[in-house]
């Protein structure tokens, strides 16, 4: 079952980032369309996706990865931890500073 788990969180891994590419393609190439889309009362609200989905590796990584196989050791799960830091401050900029956008 643990096998399962972890086809299925290596395959999370992958379309985040593949859908993240693919998301900072249109930015890359024409830089204009940010302000439109950051103003835009629905697109924009597809940016708190991204530490939720973020979110959602980490807690996998940790059960699984961690717990389970024991893989990394304490450098591991500090690392973990440090990009669940992370993703609770790009969290909170998404929610507060996207609510003074629009």
């Amino acid at each position: 079952m643990q096998g399962i788990a972890f086809f299925f969180l290596m395959l999370n891994v992958v379309f985040f980032v593949l859908l993240t590419l693919c998301s900072i393609v249109p930015y890359t190439i024409n830089p204009r369309i940010r302000s439109t889309k950051l103003h835009h009362p629905v697109q924009s609200l597809y940016l708190g996706c991204y530490p939720m989905g973020f979110a959602t590796i980490i807690i996998a990584a940790v059960g699984i990865v961690y717990d389970y196989f024991g893989y990394g050791g304490s450098a591991f799960l500090y690392a973990l931890w440090g990009l669940w830091w992370m993703d609770v401050a790009v969290s909170i900029v998404t929610c507060f500073g996207q609510l003074h956008v629009m």
